[in-house]
């Protein structure tokens, strides 16, 4: 009798604390473009921003079959720097409302997602996508890409006066303001390091 009275109150404070604590379906949040999301745990740390560089772990199903995991193989991460990478739109909006800790399931209506062309063989036109996970693993202090300043740089000397503008701001007191790994910039800019 003692080990009934004691279960039933365990249950009865692991129910009430998870509709107060804000996490599962039942705390389904919808934004105005039509995202949905609710967290399965919360994070405490600092907050996405524009320049962020963002670390996540994802999950992702289209038609309830899984298209691609990060979470199979060990330090794989999607990374990206929000406001700047060119994300879709509904995983870039999901992004700016969390930070680092965070775990959410969100669903992307395909307005904010691939539209109505779908994108390759796995994602289909009018698609709505499924994030069953998508963590937010590390954030990082807001910077400055150089992509623009890198961008015409490139449009008037070419990879010489990319590689160039690059080594002087590197090289500078302005480089705590940029973020400066090649590996994050645009692709076109990744062929200086192919060249060097």
């Amino acid at each position: 009798m003692r080990f009934t009275l004691i279960i039933t109150i365990a249950l009865f404070m692991s129910c009430t604390s998870s509709n107060n604590d804000g996490l599962g379906p039942e705390n389904t949040i919808t934004t105005e473009s039509g995202l949905q999301y609710y967290y399965l745990k919360k994070g405490d740390g600092r907050m996405i921003e524009k320049g962020s560089i963002v670390e996540t772990k994802l999950s992702l199903l289209v038609e309830d079959e899984l298209i691609w995991t990060s979470y199979e193989a060990e330090d794989s991460l999607f990374t990206f720097i929000a406001g700047v990478s060119g994300v879709i739109d509904g995983f870039e909006e999901m992004a700016f409302l969390m930070r680092e800790g965070d775990n959410v399931v969100a669903t992307l209506p395909y307005d904010i997602a691939y539209g109505e062309d779908g994108a390759g063989d796995d994602i289909p036109p009018y698609a709505t996508l499924v994030y069953d996970r998508y963590e937010i693993v590390s954030v990082s202090e807001p910077k400055k890409v150089l992509a623009d300043t890198l961008a015409i740089a490139f449009s008037e000397a070419g990879t010489e006066g990319v590689r160039e503008a690059y080594e002087s701001i590197i090289d500078s007191e302005l480089s705590d303001q940029y973020h400066t790994d090649l590996d994050l910039l645009q692709p076109m800019f990744g062929e200086m390091r192919e060249n060097e």
